[in-house]
């Protein structure tokens, strides 16, 4: 079992927790059916711990913002058909919390950088792979690089699968290319990165990215783009206690 955490701060404990209940889900098909709902609380606590109140709070934010286009809703909401999670009424649309997030995420992304045709996409810490998910339900990306653990990779990649998604799975310790026209997305994971693995990867990708979406809570997003970008152009949002970082490069 490798459980080199590649500068995740979460405490240990959690860490391996999370790993053991990864590898539980991917022993069998069952397992990977439900793996959303009650797999564990070393899983739940790092990735589907979002209350109905949670859900509501992004899909007013998406009502409010984008109230011309919630037929996206109906697209993203497919992520809900692999692994049984819990899910509550929101308009007229049964959703879990997580993937609401996830839709409010694809929303600003959209409005923000518009059509993203012949682009690659660059995910630092995706999850079960949820976002990228539904992302790709309006985006045809020309490829798709997630950066992670080694055993959510191996989640990512097979719950991709399941909708025919196919993606390339690296740590950040690994050789790897970034491709011209990339955009970075990362949701929460950077900021639960330490100083040094922060910097590993803006030198390594998200200086060599097109475009940055980053979702954040705890740590000065600016000075750290700062450092290695000088004076940057970006937009800065808040929503729900974290900063939204946007860069068109």
């Amino acid at each position: 079992m490798n459980n080199k955490l590649f500068g995740w701060r979460t405490p240990e404990s959690y860490a391996n927790e999370y790993i053991e209940n990864i590898e539980q889900i991917l022993q069998n098909e069952e397992n990977i059916l439900n793996f959303r709902n009650n797999m564990g609380f070393g899983y739940s606590r790092i990735l589907e711990h979002l209350t109905e109140n949670d859900g509501q709070r992004y899909y007013d934010d998406i009502k409010k913002n984008h109230f011309d286009d919630l037929s996206l809703l109906e697209k993203t909401c497919k992520n809900d058909s692999i692994g049984n999670p819990i899910k509550y009424q929101y308009g007229n649309l049964l959703i879990n919390p997580t993937t609401m997030r996830y839709s409010k995420v694809c929303f600003d992304i959209k409005n923000t950088f518009g059509d993203l045709k012949d682009f690659n996409y660059v995910e630092i810490g995706a999850g079960y792979g949820g976002l990228v998910r539904s992302l790709s339900s309006i985006y045809d990306f020309n490829t798709i690089k997630l950066f992670d653990l080694h055993q959510p990779l191996k989640l990512q990649s097979l719950y991709l699968s399941k909708f025919g998604i196919r993606s390339e799975s690296k740590t950040i310790e690994e050789d790897f290319e970034i491709l011209e026209n990339s955009i970075l997305v990362s949701n929460y994971a950077w900021c639960e990165l330490n100083e040094e693995y922060r910097q590993i990867y803006m030198q390594k990708i998200i200086n060599k990215c097109k475009f940055v979406y980053m979702t954040v809570y705890d740590i000065n997003i600016e000075k750290d783009f700062k450092n290695v970008f000088g004076e940057v152009k970006y937009e800065i949002d808040f929503f729900n206690g974290c900063t939204i970082i946007k860069i068109k490069r």
